[in-house]
Formats: structure tokens, C-alpha cells, sequence
């Protein structure tokens, strides 16, 4: 394979574009790879009309622009005005590098970046108004301008600061600092006083400057004690806010419910009615003032858009045009190679959407933006870039292939979805752990991002659904993976009953459905009769392997070590596809850390003598219905967060085949580690797929091309594929068809390709 090392020549380009940048005049963050001089106008998308028959269910219809949203950002420096001229010039970078939107920042700390007369001016603003030069220069260039406001806090020096800020317990301002800014506090968006000025605000942005859209940042709501939240928490619920329990709540920072399908829970909302009634009256906050956003911007402006920061919320995803996603937590990513496309996935579930925030933080240069970007775009996500390096030739590819990324005709091919949390809830974190337990890696967390990693690294397609309702979302699916499904509620349970029943295939591991949705243990998993297995206890971690029997699971597989807790079962119904065995040369183990309950059934022919414990099933399979489980009482998705196994990947491809009975969707034949992604347009399949043949701890840009892949891509029954393309190249590529199965070969895969499948009925 070729080592490719692109970091050299990327750094040459940054060095010679910020030399053109300064030879121009143009600010600092203006890297065009084009002279601003010559800047022409945006290319137009040019899409197929939109019909009922191609819209795929469930989407929003949007205009155009929004169909492949080509994105850049731009955030208003707090600490410098910008200069006259400079706005226009901003417009001019991002159509140089193929954008076709600013987000432009309009309002920050309740001042204004234009020339407004209901609010206040930033300092050293002058005469200069970022508005009004976006909106003529994007006029002009083919440049949508979508107006940025982040009403998340006030400056002291504000006159509305005293009125409208949140306030603690005591009924003082507290004394954190948001975004580092010492002289600014949060806002409380239940306030009237408060909720009048930003609704003025908007009415004059879009009846005096009419930007093609609005997105809103640092919406969500705070756990506040001002008079206003006292007095709506008593109107709901006829009580008075129980303040000296709330003020235990470490929630004041405003992530409160933003990168959740569902709010975000305060508290153990499952078993404390309080804090029930508390997130519930943040959530009616949320939502009333989101509707009131949307309502006021419409009707200065009908055409406009409006966009959120938090993902959509069920009592206001009517007000979504479109959402946004970034990762700034650590926890529990260890392989960082994929965490963006991740992420951009758990983000691209949504009937609107999602850009993905392309800060190019972490190594700084063209490449590592343009490997943001591919994985965003594999993931159903669209860029939205913050520096133009890199920018051009992912806008470029976009513009090139709008047809097959159009966000409103194509979807996910419903495979495999993976149910997973983005931060576990305090219910979650309080289930009672069994006595002499712990767990190295997250309880929850870790095993939703180990288990995509294992799904996703043997080249299956993996779709998330948001773990708190993913019953809601398994029609049309093939296979349903519960990563340590812990808490799960009767009705939960009878669904994933239901799905496998049908036909579906279920992987499920660890202590999944053991738990109901308050957290109480169960004395049985609700799921025991699909699993084939009844709980007996959780072992605390010990020194084990788990050695496979001759089936299809083990096929490629080798002994795998397993250091973590598991659940001891007994079997049942179900087959015992491995065992748990104490590592042999642990002759000396101690009792806490390998002995089982006497009722866990050893394999037929076990060595006794040879094992210093009785075996327990590590990897369990059962038909059900028309249908098929997995069941793995370990917790090897966990260790695959922090460790890469083959084996672990190997055994997870092994189940989802074996559940499918070797149905599978798209199957590769490759000399490296391929992730794959697969979507559907009306007779189109579009196949992306991503090069992970690298670093996976992200420390280096370095990775190998891999030659010579094979693509089987299963057709639909009676289907003839008509013509098979390369969309980064341009380029047809030859097809054969065996059955229903098109065989494609891609002499090279460097980064990132589409291959668009056109098939038709015979």
C-alpha cells in the first residue's frame, strides 16, 4: 500500500494562501484560494425538480440551497468591532472557495453588530454594519446570508443586565463567567422582560436587512430562580419551586438539552417528581420561545428560514429549517479517527438538516478539514466550515454531485440501527451497581461507541437512533443492536419482542433489559425469552478468556481476552455459541474474582480440572419467531472503545451476518479497513466509503490507499443495475451482475468515494 503523508503539502498551501490573503488586504481569516478580486458568483445547484414521488418520507421540503447546504461561519469577534468593508470581503472568501451561505454573526451579549435602533451597538461599531454589506454583496455574489444570534447572555454594561439575567437560589447573580467573558452573565429566556427585546430584535433584522435566514445558538433554558421561573413553576404545577433541593442541581450551563432528541433530563426525572416537573417546565420554555422565534421571523420575512442550535425537540421540530452539531466532549472517545462521522450520524436522524461544525482544530491544516468533511458528508451530515482551508475542493465536490447529496430525495438504508445515548441520565447513572463491581471503561457511554466501532470498522452500515425512543424508529430495519440497553421499559421490550418476531435480528449485550426505565433491577431480563438465557448474577472483572465453539460466529475468530464484568446466565433455549473460561495460567484466582452460582451451566465436555472456575456462556444465539438474537453477556463492545480488536469486530460482523442469513446489503472485499455508509435515492444506491486504513488515535494525517476493491451491492429483487459511477472522479466504472448482486471494482480508494449505483426494474 502506499503511505501517503499530506501534511507537507498542506502546509505550503496555508503558507501561500495566507500570503495572497495579506497581498490583497484581506484579514487574517480570509485564506482564499481565490484573489477576492476576481471573485465571480456562486454556482447555482442544479437539482431535479422536486416531486412527490422523490422526496423521501418524512423530509422537510426546503428551497434549493438548503437541499446541499454549502456552508462557511463566521462568528463576531467580542473584543474587535469588525472594520468597514471587511463583511464584504467575507462574502467574497466563501464564494471564492465554493460556499454558497455565510452564517454571520448579527447579535452576541444582547449588542448588535449592525445598525439596529432597538438594541444596543457592540463597542467601536461606528458606522460599520455586517448586515447590510452581507446582504448587498450576497446578493450580488449568489451568497445566502443567514443570520447568527446567540441570546445566551448581557454584558454588564447592558441596560436590560440587571432585569433579564438569571438568577441563583439567593436571588443574586451568580458569578460564573459564560465563554470566558468576565463582564457578561447568562440570560433566563422565561424572563418577559427579556423575551419582548429579542422578538423586537428580530422583527427589525428581517423587516430592515431581510438575511435569507436566522439561526439561533444557546437557546436552551437554565436552571433559574428568578421571579419569573418561581412564578411559572408554581402556576404549572401549584406549588412553589422546592429551591433548596434545586439548588443542589449542577445545571446551570446551557448545554441543557441541546444534542438530545428528547430534553435532556434534569435529575432523575424517572423516580423524583421534582425534578420531572423541572425538566418539563425547561423543556416548555424551550419550546415556547422557539415557536415564538419562528413566529416572529416569518412574519417580517414568510420566505425566510429559521435554524437551531439543539437538536429538535418534539414539542417544536415544526420550527426547524434546518439544525447543528459539534463534539467538545472527550468522554468516551479514545479512537478518534472516526468520532466526527460518528457523531454526525447520531446528528442526521432528523427530518430537517444537520451541518456539522468543521473547526480544523486538531491538526490545523486543508487535509484534516477535508477528512472532517468526508466523513460528515458519509454520515448524511453537511460541512459547515469555519476557516477556508480545505473548503474548496469538498464545496466543489458538492456542487459537482448535488443530484446525490440532495438532503430531501435521499435516505439511510434501514440495516442495521445502533441505539445510543449522547450523555447517559442520571436515571441511567443511578442503577444500583451489584455488590464488588466496577466497571474500567463507561457503564453506558463506552458501549454504544465500542459497539459502532465494531460494526463499523468490518464494513457494515450503521444508522443511529436515539436510544430513549428507538422503538419508535425500527420499521424497515433488518437489525437492531441494544449496546448495553440497561433501562428499558415493558413497552420497550414488548417492541424489540415484536421487531424479532417479524423477522428482525437483535444483538444485544451485557445487561441489557435487566433493568426497567426507573432503573430497579429486574429478577430476570425483560428480553430473557429472546435471548434463550435467564440472569443468574454480574461477576466483578477477573482474568478470563472466551473461547469459541465450531459455528457460524467463530468463524475467523479467535480466543479473545476478557478482563471486564459480565452477566452469568444460565442456558436456556438458546445455543452457546463460546464460554467464559479462566485464563489458565491464573491457577491461583481468587474466589471474588471467578467463582459463579453452582447453577450456571457448564458446557458438556468442560474441563474441570483443567479450569479454576466453572465456565459461563459468553456469546449465545436463539431464533425467535421468524427472527434471530445474539445475545453477548460481556462487555466487548466496551473494550473496543479503548482497544481495537479484530476478533471483537470479526464476531460482531460474524452475528450480524449469521442474523441476516448472509443477506447483507453491501458487502467489500478489501486489504484494509474500510467504513461504509449506504443510502437510497428513487432507483439510485449510493455507496460512500471512507478510508480508515490510519492513525485511529487521529495523532497523525498519514494513511495508505488501498487498492483494488471489491463492492457487492445487493439489488432489489427483479432489479438490473444500469450504471455504476465514481462521483469524486466523474468516471463510469464496469459492473457485473451475479443475481441480484452487483459486483464493482475500484482500482483505488484514497480518502473518500461515492459510488452511485443506478438500477432499474427488469
Amino acid at each position: 500500500m502506499t503511505v501517503i503523508n499530506s501534511s507537507s503539502t498542506r502546509r505550503t498551501f496555508l503558507k501561500s494562501s495566507f500570503l495572497t490573503a495579506a497581498a490583497l488586504g484581506l484579514p487574517r481569516w480570509a485564506w482564499s484560494q481565490i484573489a477576492a478580486t476576481n471573485v465571480v458568483a456562486t454556482t447555482p445547484l442544479h437539482l431535479p425538480p422536486l416531486t412527490k414521488h422523490a422526496v423521501a418520507p418524512g423530509k422537510k421540503q426546503l428551497p434549493d440551497w438548503m437541499r446541499v447546504p454549502r456552508w462557511y461561519t463566521h462568528d463576531p469577534n467580542a473584543r474587535r468591532a469588525p472594520a468597514s468593508g471587511e463583511t464584504r470581503e467575507l462574502i467574497q472568501t466563501v464564494a471564492a472557495n465554493g460556499g454558497a451561505s455565510l452564517r454571520l454573526g448579527s447579535f452576541l451579549y444582547g449588542e448588535a453588530f449592525y445598525q439596529s435602533n432597538v438594541a444596543p451597538h457592540t463597542p467601536g461599531l461606528g458606522e460599520v454594519d455586517v448586515l447590510s454589506e452581507a446582504v448587498e454583496e450576497g446578493a450580488r455574489l449568489g451568497v445566502k446570508v443567514v443570520a447568527y444570534m446567540n441570546p445566551n447572555t448581557l454584558h454588564q454594561r447592558d441596560p436590560l443586565f440587571e432585569s433579564c439575567v438569571m438568577r441563583d437560589a439567593d436571588g443574586n447573580i451568580p458569578v460564573q463567567a459564560p465563554y470566558n467573558v468576565r463582564d457578561a452573565r447568562f440570560t433566563c429566556i422565561t424572563n418577559p422582560i427579556y423575551r419582548k427585546f429579542l422578538t423586537d430584535v428580530l422583527t427589525e433584522m428581517f423587516t430592515k436587512y431581510q438575511p435569507d435566514a436566522l439561526y439561533v445558538d444557546g437557546l436552551s433554558p437554565h436552571l433559574c430562580f428568578c421571579e419569573y421561573c418561581r412564578r411559572k413553576y408554581q402556576k404549572l404545577y401549584g406549588r412553589p419551586m422546592p429551591v433548596e433541593k434545586f439548588r443542589q442541581i449542577p445545571a446551570t450551563w446551557t448545554v441543557w438539552a441541546e444534542l438530545d432528541s428528547d430534553p435532556q433530563p434534569v435529575g432523575d426525572v424517572e423516580n423524583d417528581p421534582d425534578a420531572r416537573r423541572l425538566t418539563d417546565m425547561l423543556y416548555q420554555s424551550l419550546g415556547e420561545v422557539t415557536h415564538l422565534f419562528r413566529q416572529t421571523v416569518k412574519a417580517a420575512k414568510p420566505d425566510a428560514l429559521t435554524m437551531f442550535h439543539s437538536h429538535p425537540k418534539p414539542n417544536c421540530a415544526d420550527c426547524y429549517d434546518a439544525t447543528l452539531t459539534e463534539v467538545f466532549s472527550p468522554r468516551p472517545w479514545v479512537h478518534l479517527a472516526w468520532q466526527t462521522g460518528e457523531m454526525a450520524g447520531y446528528s442526521s436522524v432528523f427530518h430537517v438538516p444537520a451541518l456539522f461544525n468543521i473547526y480544523n482544530s486538531r491538526h490545523r491544516t486543508a487535509h484534516s478539514a477535508r477528512w472532517l468533511s468526508y466523513q460528515v458528508l458519509a454520515n448524511g451530515a453537511y460541512p459547515n466550515f469555519w476557516q477556508p482551508p480545505g473548503m474548496k475542493e469538498v464545496m466543489d465536490f458538492m456542487n459537482r454531485n448535488a443530484e446525490y447529496l440532495d438532503f430531501a430525495t435521499t435516505s439511510p438504508t434501514r440495516f442495521l440501527a445502533l441505539a445510543r445515548d449522547f450523555h447517559p441520565t442520571t436515571t441511567q447513572s443511578s442503577a444500583p451497581l451489584p455488590p464488588g463491581v466496577t466497571y474500567r471503561q463507561d457503564r453506558f457511554l463506552a458501549p454504544y461507541v465500542g459497539a459502532y466501532s465494531a460494526l463499523m470498522r468490518p464494513g457494515l452500515p450503521v444508522v443511529t437512533v436515539h436510544r430513549p425512543h428507538f422503538e419508535a424508529s425500527l420499521e424497515g430495519f433488518r437489525v437492531l443492536c441494544l449496546a448495553n440497553v440497561a433501562l428499558m421499559s415493558d413497552s420497550q421490550a414488548a417492541a424489540v419482542r415484536r421487531f424479532v418476531h417479524h423477522g428482525g435480528g437483535l444483538i444485544a449485550t451485557h445487561e441489557t433489559s435487566l433493568y426497567d426505565e426507573k432503573g430497579r433491577r429486574r429478577d430476570d431480563f425483560a428480553l430473557a425469552d429472546l435471548f434463550g438465557v435467564h440472569y443468574r448474577a454480574v461477576l466483578p472483572a477477573g482474568p478470563r478468556v472466551i473461547h469459541f465453539a465450531e459455528n457460524p460466529l467463530a468463524e475467523g475468530v479467535k480466543d479473545i481476552p476478557h478482563p471486564e464484568p459480565l452477566v452469568a446466565v444460565n442456558s436456556g433455549a438458546g445455543s452457546v455459541a463460546a464460554w467464559f473460561q479462566a485464563e489458565a495460567t491464573d491457577s491461583a484466582a481468587t474466589p471474588a474474582t471467578n467463582s459463579i452460582p453452582a447453577s450456571v451451566a457448564a458446557p458438556p465436555q468442560a474441563d474441570q480440572a483443567s479450569a479454576p472456575a466453572i465456565p459461563t456462556p459468553a456469546a449465545v444465539t436463539h431464533s425467535f419467531g421468524r427472527g434471530r438474537v445474539v445475545y453477548l453477556p460481556g462487555r466487548l463492545d466496551a473494550m473496543q472503545c479503548a482497544t481495537l480488536s479484530p476478533d471483537t469486530e470479526r464476531l460482531f460482523f460474524n452475528a450480524t451476518q449469521w442474523l441476516v442469513n448472509g443477506e447483507l446489503p453491501v458487502r467489500l472485499q478489501a486489504s484494509g479497513t474500510v467504513g461504509v455508509s449506504l443510502y437510497q435515492q428513487s432507483g439510485r444506491y449510493l455507496v460512500h466509503l471512507l478510508n480508515y486504513q490510519r492513525d485511529s488515535l487521529d495523532h497523525s494525517e498519514n494513511y495508505q490507499a488501498i487498492q483494488d476493491l471489491t463492492v457487492q451491492v445487493q439489488l432489489p429483487p427483479g432489479g438490473r443495475a444500469t450504471g455504476v459511477r465514481s462521483l469524486w472522479t466523474g468516471q463510469p466504472l464496469p459492473c457485473e451482475q451475479r443475481g441480484t448482486i452487483a459486483h464493482i471494482n475500484l482500482p483505488t480508494l484514497d480518502e473518500y468515494e461515492v459510488l452511485a449505483v443506478d438500477w432499474q426494474s427488469r
